[in-house]
């Protein structure tokens, strides 16, 4: 009996050994082409997301927040500097509510802004945003925080991913340092990422599209307005500016802007600000445009005089 039992103690010695050193492999380049559903964990990726929530980690009392997918990232931190004002840019890819209220939930008591200017996506308010969470799971640090996050996601790629990271956790450098300059970017301090990209050629185009609004997604948004205003914390909704092909095809906007404009009306926001009626005559300019919806540099620049000016009152607020 007791040559059975050590004959199963280390089958399972085996069996978890040989796991954790596939779950390595998956992580190995070269190494992990060869390997079946690799679930890839790479930190910062062109996103520079491991950067951010690095210095995120070490940041305290900031003016002004910045919240959204990555059209949000199109929000230069340097012109609020230009101001003696501090702002943090915690925009990412395909970020939705989901992910947002994670961060607040995270930083809110360390950043404690006045100010949250929150860049709305229609399509991150009708998914769950599974990209988004695995490379928070990838990124992050102080990985703790993140039930809320996991249940909410509703995967198991999400929490397989969480597991995978967690097991591998312990052999990590613990003070990564990633490259802060790419082919197609640059990581400013504060969370911005300056995109290098110009116009294509041709447009991109695109089909008719409606996009739905998750309950979920709405609960939670929601929910962390509410907290913002308890907290009388001045929140401003924008919608950054898109591409011709994108207005023309998104058929229920309309229904999107009314939502917007009722969040201010019931109190929710300070103001809703509309940069497509804004900025529209250079909407219909495809070099301001790098895809349907993503600004490059010139696009940027435009964009960003526009957003302080609009921001003007406000900031001066904050100055006084």
């Amino acid at each position: 009996m007791r040559g059975f039992l050590i004959k199963i103690l280390l089958f399972s010695l085996s069996f978890v050994f040989l796991s954790l050193g596939l779950i390595l492999a998956t992580e190995v380049d070269g190494l992990a082409d060869y390997l079946p559903s690799r679930i890839s964990l790479k930190k910062g990726t062109t996103s520079h997301q491991w950067t951010r929530q690095q210095e995120a980690d070490k940041t305290e009392n900031i003016d002004v927040l910045i919240l959204g997918s990555s059209l949000g990232q199109s929000i230069d931190v340097r012109n609020f500097q230009k101001l003696n004002l501090s702002a943090f840019n915690f925009s990412s890819g395909s970020q939705t509510p989901i992910q947002s209220d994670y961060f607040l939930d995270k930083y809110f008591d360390s950043f404690q802004p006045k100010v949250v200017i929150w860049d709305l996506n229609p399509y991150t308010f009708s998914t769950k945003g599974l990209g988004s969470t695995i490379d928070l799971i990838a990124n992050c640090s102080d990985c703790s925080g993140m039930f809320s996050l996991l249940i909410n996601t509703g995967s198991s790629l999400a929490w397989a991913s969480y597991l995978k990271r967690m097991m591998l956790k312990p052999f990590e450098e613990e003070d990564l340092k990633l490259p802060l300059k790419t082919d197609i970017s640059q990581y400013i301090s504060h969370g911005y990422m300056e995109s290098f990209l110009d116009a294509p050629e041709s447009p991109m185009e695109t089909d008719e599209t409606i996009y739905p609004l998750l309950p979920i997604q709405q609960k939670i948004f929601e929910a962390q307005l509410k907290k913002l205003k308890a907290h009388s914390i001045t929140v401003i909704l924008i919608y950054s500016p898109k591409s011709k092909s994108f207005i023309q095809n998104f058929k229920n906007q309309n229904n999107w802007f009314e939502y917007y404009d009722s969040l201010a009306d019931r109190g929710l926001a300070t103001r809703f600000v509309n940069f497509n009626e804004i900025f529209w005559e250079d909407s219909l300019n495809r070099t301001n445009f790098f895809d349907l919806a993503h600004l490059t540099r010139k696009g940027i620049k435009q964009y960003n005089q526009a957003l302080m000016d609009s921001l003007a009152p406000t900031l001066l607020s904050l100055r006084n």
